[in-house]
């Protein structure tokens, strides 16, 4: 059945707009998979907010050109699958790594973190990243080391002052003191 005219504008319009409200995308070549392990996969990823959409690769490479997406199109080719996620960055690979690793005909194609466009390698790579929570308390600790070194390395003239004064008066008090 054929796509009119009116339908392919709506869809390449619908594509472009889940594109600009995606904070992450990764494509995946789905060939291999049965019907059960990617309703699976759609069922991890809805849980998440993340939208898993196999897309007509000629109505995505009219939707994505001339826009930062434009990176992807040397990838529509063949079965391909669209994974967006709106909210976590970190979410999206991780679940697309793990479900990879469970069933090795899911392929990762490319994908997109804003306007940046990461490979295989890179996608991989963020899906290896510690969560969010522990990230923060890095950071956080890294913060808190140097500025307590900082406290110690300025309270340190102020420590050998009160040394130096606690023993002139030490001193004064034993001179002034009557010897026996």
């Amino acid at each position: 059945m054929k796509m009119s005219h009116q339908n392919k504008e709506a869809v390449v319009e619908d594509i472009k707009s889940k594109l600009s409200s995606a904070r992450m995308i990764v494509l995946t070549d789905f060939k291999g998979l049965s019907v059960q392990q990617i309703s699976s996969l759609r069922s991890r990823l809805r849980r998440e907010k993340i939208d898993y959409k196999v897309l007509k690769n000629t109505l995505s490479s009219i939707a994505i050109k001339n826009t930062d997406y434009e990176k992807l199109a040397d990838y529509l080719s063949g079965p391909t699958a669209w994974a967006l996620g709106y909210d976590d960055s970190v979410e999206l690979p991780k679940l697309i790594v793990q479900f990879s690793r469970d069933e090795p005909n899911l392929k990762i194609k490319a994908g997109m973190l804003g306007s940046n466009f990461l490979e295989v390698g890179d996608i991989r790579a963020i899906a290896e990243l510690p969560p969010r929570e522990v990230l923060i308390a890095k950071l956080a600790g890294s913060l808190k080391s140097p500025i307590a070194s900082l406290v110690g390395v300025l309270g340190g003239p102020m420590r050998k002052m009160l040394g130096v004064l606690t023993a002139v008066r030490d001193q004064k008090e034993k001179a002034s003191q009557p010897s026996s």
